[in-house]
Formats: C-alpha cells, sequence, structure tokens
C-alpha cells in the first residue's frame, strides 16, 4: 500500500503513517481499521487578552477549607510552552518539556500554584502543589508518560483542535476523545480538566461551539468561563455535543484573571483557558482533602467529578443546562461533603441492581444526589458515545433528573420528609459483557 509508518503507540492501538490520499480509502477498507484522521489540525489555547482588573473568592477558599494548599498533589499541565521563570513556583514546577517558553502556560500556571510573593492578589489556588510541564502535542501520549514516570493526578488543560465543522456539527467524540477516556478508565483516579473553548459568538446563540476532541470526552470535567458577577462570558463555548450530552459540566471565573507572566512579573488575562486552572487548582485541594482523610489512598476521578458538579452552585436555568453546566465550582461545599462522608459506592455488572438507602435528616425538605461512574472508552465515532448507562429509581421523592457524561443528578423534593429515600434498581442496559462498573451515589442535604 506504500504507507510509512512514523509512530506506533501499542497502548492505544494507533499508528501515524504518511500515506497517499488516493491510498486512504483501500486503507479504511482494511478490517482491522477502527478510525483515521489527520495529523495537521491546529491546536489553539482557549484564553483572549484583557486589561480589567479581577475579583474572585474562588481563589481564597484554601484558608475556609481547612488550611488546604494542595500539598503533595502532582499536576500535569499541558500547555504552548516551558512555564516562565517566576519567584511565586519556588521549586514547584518540573519542566519535563525543553523548549520555548510559553506566556499562556506561565499565566495558567500562576493562576494553579502562584505562592503571591510579590502580588498577593496572583495567590494561585492550590499554591503548595507540584506542577510537570509538556507541550500540548501528542498530548495522550505524553499523559501517559506522566502517569508512568511522576505519577501526576491532575491534568491541566487549556487548548483544543480548532474544528472547521459546521454549527450542528461540534463536539465529536473521535479517537483522541477515545483515548483521554481510556486513560482515566485504566488509572481510576486520574482526572483531566478541559477548556470549553471560545467559539460561542462563531454560531447561533453560541450552541454547539464546544470544540471537537479532546474537550468532547466522558470521564473529563469540561470548563465554562463566567466573570465575577457569575455571568456567562460572551465567548465561552456552549454545548450540546454532537450526541447530546452536556457541555460544559462546570463553570469559573475566567475573564480579566490577574496571574504570572514570565520572568517575576503579571498580567491579566480571560478566556476558558483561565477558567480552567482555577477548576483544577480547587480540584487538588480536594484531592488532598480526600487523601488526608482516608489515609493516604487517591479518590477515584468520578467521585471527584459527581462531588464538583453536585455541590456546584447553580446558574441560569434551574438544573444542569448547555451554558453553566451544573453551574460554578463551589470549593467550599465540595471540601465538607468530602468530610462528612456523604456518597456511598458499590459495584455492578450487566442487568443487575444495587440498592442503597439514605436517612434524611428532619426538616430536610430538598436532597441533591448524583450517580456517578468512570465509563470505559467508546469507540471513535460512537453516537451515542456512552458505553454503559444507570437507570436510577426513587421510592416516596420526586425528581427532576439528567443524565449525562456518566452521570446522572437529581434533585428530590420531599413531599412528606419520610425518614428514608431509598434509590434503587441501578440498572446496566448498554455495559459490555465483561464490564463492572464501580459507581458512586453522592448526597447533599
Amino acid at each position: 500500500m506504500d504507507a510509512e509508518i512514523l509512530e506506533h503507540y501499542e497502548y492505544f492501538n494507533r499508528f501515524y503513517i504518511r500515506i497517499s490520499f488516493y491510498k486512504l480509502r483501500e486503507l479504511a477498507s482494511l478490517p482491522w481499521v477502527m478510525y483515521i484522521d489527520t495529523d495537521n489540525k491546529p491546536l489553539t489555547t482557549e484564553n483572549y487578552q484583557a486589561g480589567q482588573s479581577h475579583v474572585s473568592n474562588v481563589l481564597r477558599l484554601e484558608n475556609s477549607l481547612g488550611g488546604l494548599t494542595g500539598e503533595g498533589v502532582k499536576i500535569g499541565i499541558f500547555d504552548n510552552g516551558m512555564i516562565g521563570k517566576h519567584i511565586d513556583f519556588d521549586n514547584r514546577v518540573t519542566q519535563v518539556y525543553q523548549g520555548n517558553y510559553g506566556e499562556h502556560a506561565t499565566h495558567c500556571s500562576g493562576t494553579i500554584i502562584g505562592a503571591g510573593r510579590l502580588n498577593i492578589n496572583s495567590l494561585g489556588m492550590a499554591p503548595k502543589s507540584h506542577l510537570y510541564s509538556r507541550n500540548n502535542t501528542s498530548f495522550t501520549v505524553q499523559m501517559l508518560l506522566e502517569i508512568q514516570n511522576y505519577g501526576i493526578m491532575i491534568t491541566s488543560n487549556s487548548y483544543g483542535y480548532m474544528t472547521q465543522s459546521q454549527c450542528g456539527q461540534r463536539g465529536k467524540y473521535d479517537g483522541n476523545s477515545r483515548e483521554i477516556d481510556k486513560l482515566t478508565n485504566d488509572s481510576i483516579y486520574f482526572l483531566h480538566i478541559f477548556a470549553s473553548g471560545n467559539d460561542a459568538l462563531q454560531c447561533i446563540n453560541g450552541w454547539n461551539t464546544v470544540y471537537d476532541n479532546p474537550n468532547s470526552s466522558k470521564n473529563i470535567l469540561t470548563v465554562g468561563a463566567i466573570d465575577k458577577t457569575d455571568i456567562i462570558t460572551s465567548f465561552s463555548s456552549r454545548g450540546p455535543l454532537v450526541d447530546g450530552r452536556l457541555k460544559p459540566e462546570i463553570t469559573s471565573v475566567g475573564k480579566s484573571v490577574y496571574s504570572t507572566y514570565p520572568n517575576n512579573t503579571y498580567d491579566f488575562a480571560q478566556g476558558t483557558s483561565m477558567a480552567t486552572p482555577g477548576v483544577v487548582g480547587m480540584v487538588a485541594l480536594l484531592y488532598e482533602k480526600f487523601i488526608h482523610l482516608n489515609n493516604g489512598d487517591k479518590p477515584d476521578a468520578a467521585l471527584i467529578k459527581g462531588i464538583v458538579c453536585n455541590t456546584a452552585q447553580d446558574l441560569g436555568n434551574i438544573g444542569p443546562d448547555y451554558i453553566y453546566g451544573y453551574g460554578k465550582i463551589n470549593g467550599l461545599r465540595a471540601a465538607r461533603l468530602i468530610e462528612q462522608g456523604s456518597y456511598f459506592s458499590g459495584n455492578i455488572t450487566q442487568s443487575n441492581t444495587h440498592t442503597h438507602s439514605i436517612t434524611v435528616p428532619a426538616n430536610v425538605g430538598q436532597l441533591g444526589i448524583t450517580l456517578c461512574w468512570t465509563d470505559k472508552e467508546a469507540l471513535a465515532n460512537a453516537n451515542p458515545a456512552l458505553v454503559n448507562s444507570h437507570h436510577p429509581q426513587w421510592s416516596k421523592c420526586y425528581e427532576r433528573a439528567r443524565s449525562d457524561n456518566a452521570l446522572i443528578h437529581c434533585i428530590i423534593e420531599i413531599l412528606k420528609a419520610p425518614e428514608q429515600c431509598k434509590p434503587r434498581a441501578f440498572v446496566f442496559t448498554r455495559a459490555t459483557k465483561e464490564e463492572r462498573i464501580r459507581h458512586f451515589l453522592i448526597c447533599l442535604l
């Protein structure tokens, strides 16, 4: 077939090849070929420059969460270059990638780990966490190496593929989406956090403007940008995805964010790029909280993702929506839920059921329940992309429910204040035969 193999990644069953355009149809006809895509789609970082002041309470939550600083939490940041030199970073940056320095990478890093030494307004979310810096080419392969070599727990990803897809056809689940989901499915504590994109002005009312892969993966948190008054920014990309899934899941301040620039300087920037590291830093604090309370054990990524969504401050329409997702991240609520242990876990196989009982205190009129799991990677171009599905049933309760991205979230109105509300019959209808899925039930009173 006259194809030249350039690279082969056995873990992902992926080949990079050079082949004539006129041979593609023949290649696609081979029975072992699952998916073909070009390797020249440009990556773009998700920031706009701005020159306005920024105030964000989320940057000060570390004290109210019990002195959390992110110490011991390892974070991989994938961006447009090396992190610039800055006194705020101390010795908490490992430059795995060697190349040009990136202002964008430096700004995002400061939001996560900045110590605020020269300006307290630049204090990061998790100022004692450690960053491992790589560029964002061949990112899934690099993420695998980061797990194997450094044991990172979280990744910060403020980039996406610039898409030429028409409005209504964006947010496809492709080969990169599949590989991101496989990484989490194989290393269950490994949570990826991605920017949703800045393309809302490209389509009518901003709908269906979240980038194609990897921002449309199932097991990640995708972040939208709000301003300091909790209003969605004009640029923040919105769902739904091609298969109808909800994106983004969460929002954070991404307008006029003040953070580090190279050579001990600071500046403002805006974009979903700036919102994403704010969420990454907060998630690092939640990992620290969980590890401290569980004898050093790391949390499942699905559990932290579910807690973040369950405890978010609802914005926009009531309940999850395609603009704000589940709302604005609320680190204080999330940390309290972890401290109180207000979650259950269990395992389930195809067509079986699992029952959890929840004791509801007196005079509680509403209960927020989130059922979450890490979903198996789907085939590229799958529609729908969800492989496994739960079907919860609730006794004595009224539910407003939405199922999406391996999450089912319900607000239960307790009409007669029953002593117990019993979710039951969690049934997988599309589970693969070999699957044994661990799920979590998260409860917020």
